[in-house]
């Protein structure tokens, strides 16, 4: 009988962790740690939820949201942030054993899926593995942040997806879930930076200006990659203007994050998300969303000529600013490349003249670049197994149904966006976003192809009924 109890309690959260309202009290907890500075609290809620997610539950994506968030909240915490994150180590007494104890409750299958992605992941694990071969000393290869970085991006993001894909439901609910909690992360960037304006609103007296934060680059990073699954959701519920207004205002947080390359990047993937979003509504609702759509540009439009004087003058400032040291990175990546074209200068490569460009020491030595890291660091083994990659993807995502092609729409403002930045060689928290994205692309994949059978073999099974039909009702003439 007590046992039956426990079962319900433990059913009961688990269904609270699925839920919209689970959604909501994390980010009204993120919003309120971060807007009033109780980040270390908000945290503190964040981790608990993590706990219990993995005590009551086989599927761990309800574990997305709060993950996010616990990257977004302190962000703005300008003192020793490794100092302060030291006085949360106490939760791992809760956190540890809670994850050793979902793998007791809920154990691996004998069987485990590989799935769609298994072996361009681990292609391009192994590129990460050997970067650097040649030319790289054992030091620099072992030092902890290059073996965190290799390890993470490679081993770590393999295992994170053999996870998602063995744990989460393949069904139509768990897309939706997704979906919603991408929605919910692209919200939370929305509120923050609406937060800052609104503190920033006495000394917009004599005119707007666009603010600078130094966390823009990662909060711009994060909206991109989730900024079009509020459009999504636009499609398929019933009054969806809520979700499409949502992401509407994902990318205005975008263009005013001040982050220059994120900015481009959503201006080009926005009107092509829209167009996609607007192909898959209901015909009768498309009308009243192009409205909608002509409203927002001339709201903007208005805005922009008033201001017309302050943007013309911040574009030529951003233009004067050129790639802010950019350029002496590339030079390197180049440089690292023709040294050692098939392997690279490998990860754990470091260059601490050029730290000075940041003004800080640089945790590994970015190129601010996808493409500059991969030649720089893995050569062209590194390059092969990036389109590898990259093939696998794209052919998930370029098919006919909504979620895949507006996942694509994020997918590509990201991708832009990390060319010029250092977001695919970030483990936490967007490659880890980037893992289940696309581990969700394939249940839709995977879900499109059932449906495609089930109406195979319905109208065959139709087509016999009516020929035995047809013969019976012969006979009887």
């Amino acid at each position: 009988m007590k046992r039956n109890k426990i079962y319900g309690y433990l059913s009961y959260l688990d269904s609270f962790f699925h839920s919209t309202l689970f959604l909501i009290v994390c980010l009204l907890i993120g919003a309120w740690g971060f807007i009033w500075h109780h980040e270390l609290v908000a945290m503190s809620f964040m981790i608990v939820f993590c706990s219990l997610i993995l005590l009551t539950s086989e599927d761990i994506s309800p574990t997305t949201l709060p993950f996010a968030l616990m990257t977004m909240i302190p962000i703005a915490i300008t003192s020793n942030v490794t100092q302060d994150f030291v006085k949360l180590a106490w939760l791992a007494v809760l956190f540890v054993p809670c994850f050793i104890l979902h793998f007791v409750l809920f154990p691996p299958k004998k069987t485990m899926k590989k799935g769609y992605f298994f072996w361009s992941m681990v292609v391009y694990s192994i590129a990460l593995m050997i970067g650097g071969i040649g030319s790289i000393a054992l030091k620099d290869y072992f030092k902890i942040n290059a073996l965190y970085y290799v390890l993470m991006l490679g081993v770590g993001m393999l295992l994170a997806y053999l996870w998602y894909n063995n744990s989460i439901p393949t069904t139509h609910k768990s897309i939706d879930y997704f979906a919603r909690v991408m929605s919910f992360i692209c919200l939370m960037s929305v509120i923050m930076w609406t937060s800052e304006y609104i503190k920033a609103l006495p000394s917009m007296k004599d005119g707007f200006y666009i603010l600078y934060r130094g966390w823009k680059n990662n909060i711009a990073s994060m909206s991109l990659l989730t900024f079009a699954f509020p459009f999504y959701l636009a499609t398929k519920r019933k009054f969806g203007l809520p979700y499409f207004l949502l992401g509407v205002l994902g990318f205005a947080a975008i263009v005013i994050s001040s982050s220059r390359g994120a900015m481009i990047a959503g201006i080009i993937c926005f009107p092509l998300i829209v167009i996609a979003t607007i192909y898959f509504l209901p015909t009768k609702k498309r009308i009243a969303y192009c409205a909608v759509i002509a409203l927002v540009i001339v709201t903007a439009g208005a805005f922009i000529i008033k201001e017309l004087d302050y943007f013309i003058e911040k574009i030529e400032e951003w233009l004067a600013m050129g790639g802010r040291g950019r350029e002496d990175l590339y030079a390197e990546a180049w440089k690292n490349f023709l040294a050692n074209p098939i392997f690279g200068a490998g990860i754990g490569y470091d260059n601490p003249v050029l730290h000075g460009i940041w003004g800080h020491a640089m945790d590994m030595f970015w190129y601010h670049s996808t493409f500059f890291q991969i030649v720089g660091s893995m050569g062209l083994v590194g390059v092969v197994a990036y389109l590898f990659q990259m093939g696998a993807r794209l052919r998930i995502m370029l098919r006919k149904n909504a979620f895949s092609i507006l996942a694509f729409g994020s997918f590509l403002a990201f991708e832009g966006y990390a060319m010029i930045n250092v977001g695919d060689f970030e483990p936490l928290p967007f490659m880890l976003l980037m893992t289940l994205m696309m581990t969700m692309c394939e249940k839709q994949m995977l879900l499109n192809q059932k449906e495609k059978i089930d109406a195979s073999y319905d109208k065959m099974v139709a087509h016999d009924y009516q020929r035995v039909m047809d013969e019976m009702s012969a006979k009887l003439k």
